[in-house]
């Protein structure tokens, strides 16, 4: 018996629009909780945008943020992971000459961080004005990163071309000395977290709060900071359009998130299908 569902959001349970059938969840939602099932969004995101998404339900549901690094069960914090300074300042230094051209974002508890002169101008990244407005709501450009308020980092993202993202990706796993790794997060992004802090480690501390068991979970994901999500679940479902290391390590496959597909397989959840 399937006891907790998980998703992602962004390419997952959003629709390309970034926007989702409110009603419809709404109704689905009202039953998981009749029958004792959680909802965990389990997304990459900070929790202002999450909590405008969902603001109608915000309280009903749980939140894996920040790529695990924050969990929230019915508005109550359990859990935050942030990163070590000196390990932030690594990055910094190993992306000294592309802080700008990357727009290397420190994510912290009470704002995110850019440097002076980065440009939010795309060429050809996969990522609108109005969506980076969502995804951090509280930019401060400074003049040195290093010397950034004491406020504690969650998480490094950059905005990265489309084009580069794969390499981006590629040389910093590769060249970078240190407890931290780089993962596709969608929309153009490389989220830079904990080797040991990801979405299965926060969801792991839902998890233990409510005894539930791996084989009592179903997950749904498209990208790398999907990955151990989908490999803690028994039910793990990768999305049509997903990267294709994620289609290898889900269990099944179903519809793009642009056909609702997250929604259709809770539904069968719900109906027994799914068991």
């Amino acid at each position: 018996m399937i006891k907790l569902i998980a998703s992602d959001m962004d390419g997952t349970f959003l629709n390309p629009q970034g926007s989702y059938d409110k009603r419809r969840f709404q109704d689905l939602l009202r039953q998981l909780t009749e029958r004792n099932i959680l909802f965990v969004v389990a997304s990459g995101n900070r929790m202002e945008r999450l909590r405008q998404i969902f603001a109608e339900v915000s309280d009903n549901i749980d939140y894996v943020a920040e790529n695990g690094a924050l969990v929230i069960d019915k508005g109550n914090l359990l859990a935050r992971q942030t990163m070590p300074n000196h390990l932030v300042d690594a990055v910094v230094v190993f992306f000294a000459d592309k802080l700008r051209s990357y727009r290397v974002i420190l994510s912290g508890v009470e704002a995110s961080y850019v440097l002076q002169g980065t440009s939010f101008e795309f060429g050809t990244a996969a990522v609108s004005q109005d969506e980076l407005r969502q995804f951090f709501s509280n930019l401060v450009y400074l003049e040195d990163l290093t010397k950034r308020p004491k406020d504690p980092i969650v998480k490094i993202t950059m905005m990265v071309d489309s084009d580069d993202v794969d390499e981006v990706t590629q040389q910093f796993n590769q060249e970078f000395h240190g407890d931290l790794r780089a993962v596709l997060s969608g929309y153009g992004a490389v989220d830079i977290i904990q080797s040991s802090v990801h979405k299965a480690w926060g969801l792991q501390v839902l998890m233990a709060k409510y005894k539930i068991k791996p084989e009592e979970v179903a997950a749904f994901g498209d990208s790398g900071n999907d990955k151990e999500l989908l490999n803690l679940a028994k039910y793990s479902f990768a999305m049509a359009n997903a990267t294709q290391d994620i289609k290898n390590v889900a269990c099944y496959q179903i519809a793009s998130n642009a056909e609702d597909a997250v929604l259709t397989t809770i539904e069968k959840i719900l109906s027994g299908e799914i068991k």
